[in-house]
């Protein structure tokens, strides 16, 4: 079977990828979360579509072919090209710039906002937090919909469940 990446089922590739790592395919398939029959099969698969065994199983483990040395550095890069694409950035609060603002009602302010604002202060120093009491119970008011779009809360801390639909932009 010829090779198309039109056609590469990229699931295959990170099959490959812990196969490689690990060089066991019951530890690959803990790694990717898949049982070790399916990676078995998609070894199978791959294997026929590469046309190479690209690995052997030995007393040792799995032993790459000469193949599978060559390609694996390349497809450890794509996938984790891949994976910085679509992952979330993390948030890093000793270093964050964004300001954000802590909405709460009057009795959370009072119960919670000083620790809170102790734990921020020394876990995200670069930060300014700017409080608002009673801010929280305005926000959820239906009458007041506009005003809680047009402010950009960053965290809404209340004392009881908000409505259901209620939005909370983060």
């Amino acid at each position: 079977m010829s090779v198309s990446f039109k056609t590469l089922d990229l699931n295959l590739l990170k099959v490959f990828d812990a196969v490689m790592e690990e060089r066991s395919v019951l530890r690959a398939s803990q790694k990717v979360a898949l049982s070790q029959s399916a990676v078995s099969h998609s070894l199978a698969r791959l294997r026929e579509m590469l046309d190479d065994e690209l690995f052997v199983r030995t007393a040792t483990g799995m032993q790459p072919t000469a193949r599978a040395l060559t390609m694996a550095p390349q497809v450890r890069q794509a996938l984790r090209s891949l994976e910085a694409a679509v992952e979330l950035p993390t948030f890093a609060p000793a270093v964050s710039t964004k300001p954000f603002t802590l909405a709460a009602n009057d009795f959370t302010t009072m119960v919670l906002a000083p620790p809170l604002l102790k734990i921020l202060s020394r876990e995200a120093p670069v930060d300014r937090p700017h409080h608002q009491a009673g801010d929280a119970d305005r926000s959820r008011r239906a009458d007041r919909p506009r005003a809680h779009r047009r402010r950009r809360r960053r965290v809404l801390v209340a004392a009881e469940p908000l409505p259901f639909g209620t939005a909370v932009r983060i």
